[in-house]
């Protein structure tokens, strides 16, 4: 109802503020278009009976559209309850969809609003022009904590340690991880081929991707994920520790990476 819109708009700016979305036009009769694509969100409001929706960080900086003759406001959701898309009908049946690129659970989002933008998924915080590491810093961080000897082998041993992730974890917990790490990275873990199996074959499959032994890989898995810790807030580690059986928490030991990186240095 057109008195309940603004409230409804604030909340969803708000959680959603950051967000990359499609704006898709459906014309009847005449098919549909993308009228804005992968552009971060900005707002939706209601002004003197339209619907304004306002989007920014590209070229030009922001722009404004504007839908008039409003019939109808509905929010799409996926089955887990993630806001997926807002479509707005106006009388003539033509239909504004806002789309969002990764549907995320709103509870998820919430938590982080009105707190420091680092609580923000890394991928809003790149839509925002806030982001504290991109993709080559986190490798080369990747790089010195492993001790390995190229850039190469460092995007090697993070994209094999995030794929096996890929495969052991639900689909949903993977794409939630995917988002708070820099755009790149993540995509390593979109992909998976969700499968139930121990600490040991965790290791294998990593060993095996990166072409190097059990132990190395270990290593290597723990210095990823050790990172990757770092970036993403608590709750979304904590979702991905409670995904896994009891023998995985060896991944999740900090203390252990110090104790290998230290046993290697003195072999030197």
């Amino acid at each position: 109802q057109p008195e309940e819109w603004y409230s409804f708009f604030h909340d969803f700016s708000r959680i959603h503020a950051g967000a990359l979305i499609t704006v898709d036009v459906s014309l009847p009769g005449a098919g549909s278009h993308d009228e804005l694509v992968d552009r971060p969100f900005r707002g939706v409001s209601e002004d003197g009976g339209e619907i304004l929706i306002q989007v920014g960080a590209a070229d030009p900086p922001h722009c404004e559209l504007r839908v008039q003759r409003v019939f109808t406001i509905e929010l799409q959701q996926t089955d887990e309850g993630a806001d997926a898309a807002l479509n707005i009908t106006s009388l003539d049946g033509t239909q504004t969809s806002l789309l969002f690129r990764w549907p995320w659970l709103p509870e998820l989002l919430e938590p982080a609003m009105g707190r420091s933008h680092r609580a923000l998924p890394m991928q809003v915080q790149e839509a925002m022009g806030l982001s504290s590491m991109k993709d080559e810093e986190f490798v080369e961080q990747l790089q010195q904590r492993a001790h390995l000897g190229s850039r190469g082998e460092a995007v090697v041993a993070i994209r094999a340690t995030l794929e096996t992730l890929a495969d052991r974890i639900p689909q949903r917990t993977a794409h939630h991880l995917a988002f708070q790490l820099p755009a790149e990275l993540g995509e390593s873990l979109r992909l998976g081929m969700v499968e139930p199996f121990g600490i040991d074959e965790f290791i294998e499959r990593i060993a095996a991707r990166e072409k190097v032994k059990p132990s190395a890989a270990a290593f290597h898995a723990r210095v990823v994920i050790s990172m990757v810790t770092e970036v993403v807030p608590q709750e979304i580690m904590f979702k991905v520790r409670r995904e896994l059986p009891e023998e995985f928490e060896t991944l999740f030991l900090p203390e252990l990476v110090t104790e290998t990186e230290r046993r290697q240095t003195a072999q030197r």
